[in-house]
């Protein structure tokens, strides 16, 4: 039987990216990025799952290289024991199922359209509704 990887998406899902004060300028600052509010439950679940030794990747989308460093910084402050080989963030454009590094896996993600082309590439994925919504494995 397959191993269960993971892939989760930070921003609605481990990071409250849309707290204020949200605006496009910020999407960019490094700063601000790596200093976003955890949602600590989902955090929580990530770091026990590495822990338990199940295979946890992040695959997020930037808006900048600045922007893909402050969520690089953010993981080492919030998940420190998650590998550096395990976080994937895309600049720009591009759809996250193009990014996956194993052959199957379940992407977490607050986008409908990530979870839309990640299911129609033929693996599970698990839509959260609502910004920081606690997520059900």
């Amino acid at each position: 039987m397959a191993r269960t990887v993971y892939y989760f998406d930070m921003d609605g899902v481990i990071s409250n990216f849309h707290k204020e004060p949200y605006k496009y300028v910020n999407a960019i600052n490094r700063e601000w990025i790596a200093n976003l509010e955890p949602f600590m439950y989902n955090v929580d679940l990530i770091r026990n799952l590495i822990k338990q030794g199940k295979s946890v990747y992040i695959l997020s989308k930037a808006a900048s290289e600045n922007a893909k460093l402050g969520k690089i910084d953010w993981l080492k402050k919030y998940i420190p024991e998650l590998k550096s080989n395990r976080i994937i963030v895309i600049v720009g454009s591009g759809k996250k199922c193009d990014y996956m590094r194993t052959k199957t896996g379940i992407l977490i993600d607050d986008d409908k359209t990530n979870i839309n082309q990640w299911v129609k590439a033929g693996h599970k994925g698990i839509l959260l509704k609502e910004k920081g919504e606690r997520v059900a494995l």
